[in-house]
């Protein structure tokens, strides 16, 4: 198991330092955010493979040379090596204990991070339960006063009633690129990923940079439907 998390962390590590010097502000937004979902999970299937990621190393034995004319060892002879054994028992048993402690550790911080994920979801779901539905051809539009900020879920767009005008569009049209593009799949994926395996930096970076392009690629569609001189009708 530990040498799965190193080589976990190594790979999550090298993918994300690519991105920083080969991907981030030289592809395209909606190519650097597939290369970090793909990596994301290889990253975690890689060390899987047993493939050696570091050189391997030979270790030598010596062998005994037995000599028949040797007499046999008397049996109190043995007794010397019984501290050895005793100390190998007491540090067998501080291994189990902070193994136990470090399972115990993961564990709680894992239920934790699921319940909140859950919980966000039964918000999302309570929220549509009292929002006023309007359904379109390629989403649905829930109005709600509840709604601080806009966003999407699925095929849902959530705002509040004050959007009114040029405003209402450009919101429609960013969130209305989310759906198309399924970041809401994208996103709950890395995010259960980031739930599992909270202990590594790097999943938390990569979960970062990639609602950073989403969000930046959706700004672009806005940017670009917006001073087109034939603009959908969105509502």
């Amino acid at each position: 198991m530990a040498r799965y998390i190193i080589e976990f962390m190594f790979c999550s590590g090298l993918f994300v330092a690519l991105y920083k010097l080969l991907i981030k502000g030289r592809v395209a937004h909606h190519q650097a955010r597939m290369y970090l979902v793909g990596a994301m999970f290889l990253s975690v299937i890689i060390p899987m493979l047993e493939l050696p990621l570091y050189p391997a190393h030979t270790v030598y034995f010596e062998l005994p040379i037995i000599n028949s004319n040797v007499q046999s060892v008397p049996s109190f002879a043995v007794v010397d090596d019984v501290a050895p054994v005793v100390q190998s028992a007491t540090q067998t048993d501080w291994r189990r204990i902070l193994s136990i402690v470090a399972w115990g550790i993961y564990i709680l911080v894992f239920a934790l991070n699921i319940a909140r994920f859950v919980y966000r979801l039964w918000l999302i779901r309570r929220l549509r339960l009292c929002a006023q539905l309007t359904v379109y051809e390629a989403y649905t539009l829930a109005i709600s006063e509840r709604v601080s900020e806009p966003f999407s879920f699925w095929r849902t767009i959530y705002m509040n009633r004050y959007f009114v005008g040029r405003e209402r569009e450009q919101v429609i049209i960013h969130e209305l690129s989310h759906i198309r593009h399924h970041h809401t799949a994208e996103r709950l994926a890395v995010e259960l990923l980031r739930c599992v395996f909270w202990f590594n930096p790097f999943v938390w970076l990569g979960y970062i940079f990639l609602c950073r392009d989403i969000e930046l690629a959706c700004d672009e569609k806005v940017i670009r439907e917006m001073d087109s001189p034939t603009k959908a009708d969105y509502t």
